[in-house]
């Protein structure tokens, strides 16, 4: 220990200037977010759905409208649609399935929230604050799971850390008196847009949160001068009013009465398909969400709170606590909802690790609690990633993955330096130990745990059974009972989600290269059908395996006409 003591203390002490940081924070995001990025199967359902969407709009040319398959996608803006596209028609093409290029958007845009949480911390705290908050962020369990999915939030995320850093650049500036620049107000209102154009209004309702509650606890509103409203607001029409006025007009209107009353309001009224929880659930889940750091941004909690006073830190709250209370009431509730405030806990988790002794000591009667509760979830859920990365593949595989045992090796290592360190008192040791060891977990986990399992991944499963039977054909699958939207993605455009009548349909228009996916309770009704409209068909394969979607295991077989 105390040469690896010896090592860290060098090394941090090596790339705290110039373009070191950078470089530090570019290799540890490569850490965290590459490994899998192409080995890990398209998951269902909304990954699956973005990567579809975006793959139909290299396909047809139509940039404005969004469609999975024929049916119109009237529930997120076009934004990540838009990067999405781009990024397969610069590297796969639009005919490939290759689910990676589709995910890169995501990779860059957690990479660059990550390095811009560093930028815009240095002008909130300190450089060395900044790069380990950074480096927090990038570690923390939900946004490495984003980063690896062709979703929108890693790269919402980026736009809300560029747009939270120039409101806090400009709110700092009020202390001094000192007007920041028109161009860092012009960085809000673009980031802001951006973010609009990627997910609706959670952008600006994050800014408008923390601005109102800057202004009504400091009863000063020379911020919301300073950030050139006028222009500002201009800026943001201009980048998001066109794609509206165009779907607006292409879809008659449907598309925002169903991104309101089909998407947004119903998730503000109940739990919006079958994701209702009660108040609590994050912060009952935030151990888990920001592990491996996660009992020091709850220790931080207490501390934040009394030194509220420090505009640093009260800018960090004000971004925080009222966004985070807005989804603890909404009844919608899903994991990824709170990672906008990710970068905000993770610049004051690093500032309580940095300065233990400047910060107010917990109360007395309260002190057990905050202290020992923290600790406890953060263990339980080191050791339940153990028992969970190692007995996934002995159930599924009935075998032991060399990557389990890496991910256990990288839990007891973070163990291991975290009690030593905190024996000894440096606390920042054993963060970025924590740092460190959290990559040993999550990139086996989901370059080889996770991707070789057998079972869950029965799209693929499918894919490789068409491509053994039909290995010179251009094959169209029509599936019944399994309707999952990897299948569209890894099967083409033309797969068809159908009845056992459909299906019966689709052998007959295509009696070469059709082929009939059919789940078990649909068999003797596609076989009724089959013989009422006289086809000979033929069983090829059976397919066992856990649709996750619906919690089930399912029986499908593979069906083809019969050669005469």
């Amino acid at each position: 220990m105390t040469r690896l003591f010896s090592i860290i203390q060098s090394f941090l002490s090596s790339i705290e200037s110039g373009w070191k940081p950078y470089v530090v924070l570019i290799l540890l995001s490569c850490f965290y977010y590459l490994p899998g990025i192409s080995s890990f199967p398209a998951t269902d359902r909304d990954e699956s759905r973005f990567a579809q969407a975006s793959r139909q709009m290299l396909e047809s040319g139509d940039f404005v409208d969004i469609r999975f398959q024929q049916t119109p996608r009237h529930k997120k803006p076009i934004g990540i649609y838009w990067l999405q596209a781009a990024s397969a028609a610069l590297t796969v093409g639009r005919e490939s399935s290759s689910i990676w290029a589709y995910r890169l958007p995501s990779f860059i845009g957690a990479t660059l929230a990550v390095l811009m949480t560093f930028f815009f911390g240095q002008a909130l705290f300190s450089k060395k604050t900044a790069l380990l908050g950074a480096a927090i962020l990038s570690s923390s369990l939900l946004l490495t799971v984003e980063a690896h999915l062709a979703k929108t939030d890693a790269v919402l995320l980026l736009a809300i850390v560029l747009m939270q850093g120039a409101l806090g650049k400009i709110y700092l500036g009020t202390q001094k008196n000192q007007d920041t620049g028109m161009m860092t107000a012009m960085v809000f209102w673009a980031a802001c847009g951006l973010g609009i154009l990627l997910k609706g209004p959670i952008a600006f309702i994050i800014a408008l949160m923390t601005l109102l509650t800057l202004m009504v606890s400091d009863k000063n509103y020379l911020l919301f001068h300073r950030l050139h409203p006028a222009k500002g607001l201009l800026l943001l029409l201009i980048i998001v009013l066109p794609w509206f006025i165009a779907i607006s007009i292409n879809t008659e209107g449907a598309f925002i009465k169903g991104a309101l009353f089909s998407d947004l309001i119903p998730k503000l009224i109940s739990g919006q398909e079958s994701h209702g929880a009660p108040p609590g659930y994050y912060i009952l889940l935030f151990s888990a969400l920001f592990w491996p750091s996660s009992v020091y941004a709850l220790w931080a909690i207490w501390p934040s709170w009394k030194n509220r006073s420090n505009r640093s830190i009260r800018f960090c709250l004000a971004w925080i606590v009222p966004f985070w209370l807005m989804f603890e009431i909404i009844p919608t509730k899903l994991p990824h909802y709170v990672l906008p405030t990710f970068p905000a806990i993770s610049l004051l988790t690093a500032h309580f690790i940095l300065n233990p002794k400047e910060w107010i000591k917990y109360p007395t009667n309260l002190s057990p609690i905050i202290k020992w509760i923290p600790l406890t979830l953060w263990v339980a859920i080191g050791f339940t990633l153990c028992i969970g990365l190692t007995a996934l593949p002995l159930i599924l595989n009935q075998q032991l993955f060399g990557g389990s045992m890496l991910a256990v090796a990288g839990v007891f290592f973070i163990f291991a330096c975290t009690r030593h360190f905190w024996k000894t008192g440096k606390f920042q040791l054993a963060a970025v130990c924590g740092v460190v060891g959290g990559a040993l977990v999550f990139a086996p986990a989901f370059s080889s745990i996770f991707a070789d399992l057998k079972g869950p991944w029965i799209s693929r499963s499918v894919v490789s059974l068409v491509q053994k039977h039909n290995q010179n054909k251009n094959h169209v699958l029509a599936s019944v009972g399994y309707r999952e939207p990897s299948l569209v993605f890894l099967m083409g455009t033309e797969t068809k989600l159908t009845t056992p009548a459909g299906a019966v349909q689709h052998l007959r228009e295509n009696p070469e290269n059709g082929l009939a996916l059919i789940g078990d309770k649909y068999e003797s009704e596609f076989k009724k059908a089959a013989q009422q409209a006289k086809i000979d068909f033929v069983p090829l394969e059976t397919i066992k395996g856990f649709n996750y979607s619906k919690g089930k295991w399912m029986v499908l077989r593979l069906f083809s006409v019969q050669e005469r």
